[in-house]
């Protein structure tokens, strides 16, 4: 019987099957439907396709396109039109649905309705044109929107600001190591061994959308806003005050929470995270500031500049990987604990001051 070569033990037929398989596959991955792959590779029939892919791959090709690849196809097409009108009607059509089925398919993919993620996904191109120095009527109209007020809208759910207000904040690109050489005096670092603890949150920024973190923070943070009496509802005023926050992954989705610290999870909201934060020790950091509520967006910025990339990059063999990184919000103060190993501390907090300041001078 032929063979490929001396040590592929393979009939000829059988390994053209399994290189054609291989090739509908990458079809596949690229988008296409199962069908249109069926004919491009010559099978004879479309159920022919589909008892030789499972027998290759362990599924059928419409398995393995719904549940690898289909969703990024609807993401393709989705941006690729993104300045027509796109229902969930057309979408449904598009891809060969009907509508309530397409819509329930794709709330299990994405965790949205369709109009929902095209909602946002709109003002996030729009978004991208305001960076680029377009105006706010200009774009809201180039994205669909019927009115500067449904813009505007839209806008806020997602960046918590007006299309104005971004715009006229502008982007600029951020020199670090200058950064670190003009703020290195402004954060202390100290070492501490925690207990455990509890806290109860709630959503600020879902599913790592684009917003403005900073910026949502202090909107929550207000004492005079109906977020934070609500995240006061549960512990009374005084101890309200002692707030966490941090980016909690909930089976698939990650979401930026902020919550009070709490002394169990009885009697609970059934619409708060519940996190336990485990004990251990920390490098804790703050600022030189009395009062870091003043000015809290910038003053979260400079943490996240000065520690997430700076210290953290330079110190990620102390790390401990297994606890959370959280913010903690008290008595007006901004502390960010990281995580660290009991190996390579050495509870010598004054020479890792000096280093963290070194390395911010680079």
């Amino acid at each position: 019987m032929f063979q490929i070569c001396s040590f592929i033990d393979i009939k000829l037929n059988d390994y053209i099957r399994r290189r054609k398989l291989y090739f509908a596959a990458q079809e596949l991955k690229k988008g296409k439907k199962p069908e249109t792959v069926a004919r491009q590779y010559a099978f004879k029939s479309s159920s022919r396709f589909s008892r030789a892919f499972h027998e290759e791959y362990g599924m059928t090709p419409e398995k393995y396109y719904k549940e690898e690849f289909r969703n990024e196809e609807w993401i393709r097409y989705i941006d690729e039109h993104m300045k027509e009108e796109l229902t969930a009607e057309q979408l449904a059509k598009e891809f060969h649905y009907s509508k309530d089925h397409f819509r329930k398919e794709f709330q299990d993919v994405f965790g949205m309705g369709p109009i929902t993620y095209i909602t946002q996904r709109k003002v996030q191109f729009a978004a991208k044109a305001l960076r680029e120095g377009k105006l706010p009527a200009e774009v809201g109209k180039e994205y669909g929107f019927c009115s500067r007020n449904g813009f505007d809208k839209a806008f806020r759910r997602v960046f918590y600001t007006s299309p104005a207000k971004y715009a006229r904040a502008g982007a600029k690109v951020v020199n670090l190591d200058r950064y670190y050489s003009e703020y290195k005096d402004k954060i202390k670092i100290s070492y501490i061994d925690m207990d455990e603890i509890k806290m109860a949150g709630w959503t600020i920024i879902a599913n790592r959308r684009e917003a403005d973190i900073p910026a949502q923070l202090a909107f929550w943070l207000d004492e005079h806003s109906p977020q934070y009496r609500k995240l006061n509802a549960l512990t009374g005023e005084e101890k309200g005050r002692d707030k966490i926050a941090l980016w909690y992954q909930e089976k698939e989705n990650i979401e930026y929470i902020l919550g009070p610290i709490v002394e169990s999870f009885d009697n609970l909201p059934e619409d708060a995270f519940q996190v336990t934060i485990a004990a251990g020790r920390y490098a804790v950091f703050e600022s030189d500031q009395e009062n870091d509520m003043e000015n809290l967006p910038e003053t979260v910025r400079m943490f996240a500049r000065c520690v997430l990339y700076g210290w953290i990059r330079e110190h990620r063999d102390e790390l401990s990987l297994q606890r959370l990184t959280f913010e903690r919000y008290t008595s007006q103060k901004m502390y960010l604990y990281v995580p660290v190993s009991e190996k390579g501390t050495g509870g010598n907090e004054r020479k890792d001051e000096k280093n963290f300041e070194k390395q911010s001078e680079k």
